[in-house]
């Protein structure tokens, strides 16, 4: 692949197979959930508790502007990837397929 995982966000974003802001806490089902290791602490515990209950896979990481730039953003605490190719892309691409391995908040 050779590119930063992060990059396909933008693709993935035209496609519509990513929720950010207000849409994100909405949102009944994801795959995989991206929140921002410089996120608040309200951020991350309002993160952890979205990924508690829609399943997603949970990874801790990035900043907040490695979060935001792919997707024409300044800064994202948290970001979500729809279920499906592109959240079980990203979570290999990340290297996280591993439930030992997630970084827990």
């Amino acid at each position: 692949m050779g590119q930063h995982p992060l990059q396909s966000l933008g693709l993935y974003n035209r496609a519509g197979l990513l929720l950010f802001g207000p849409a994100l806490y909405g949102a009944k089902s994801l795959g995989a959930l991206l929140v921002a290791s410089d996120a608040s602490s309200r951020s991350k515990k309002e993160a952890k508790s979205l990924a508690d209950r829609t399943g997603a896979k949970l990874i801790e990481g990035f900043t907040q502007e490695e979060l935001g730039k792919p997707v024409g953003r300044d800064a994202l605490s948290a970001l979500g990837i729809k279920e499906g190719k592109a959240a079980k892309a990203i979570i290999k691409a990340l290297g996280k397929e591993n439930n030992d391995e997630e970084k827990r908040i």
